[in-house]
C-alpha cells in the first residue's frame, strides 16, 4: 500500500514535470487509481476531503456579533 502511494507520488511528479505527456498524465493517474485500491483493500482509506463551506454576508455578520461577545 505504501510502495503504491510514493509510485502514485513519483508518477504524479513526472507527469507535471510534463503537462503535454498524454501517457505520462495516463500512467500517473492509473497509479494513482492502484493506490486509492490498495488503500482500500487494506481498510486505510482516508476520508473524502470536505470542500470548505461558502462564508455567507449572514456568516460573516455571526462571527462579528460573537467576536464582540468576547471583547
Amino acid at each position: 500500500m505504501e510502495l503504491d502511494h510514493l509510485v502514485a507520488q513519483i508518477a504524479r511528479a513526472e507527469a507535471e514535470l510534463d503537462i503535454d505527456n498524454i501517457e505520462a498524465q495516463s500512467e500517473a493517474e492509473a497509479a494513482e487509481r492502484q493506490a486509492q485500491q490498495s488503500a482500500e483493500e487494506a481498510g486505510l482509506t482516508e476520508k473524502p476531503l470536505v470542500s470548505p463551506r461558502e462564508i455567507t454576508p449572514k456568516l460573516k455578520q455571526a462571527f462579528r456579533q460573537g467576536k464582540l461577545v468576547f471583547i
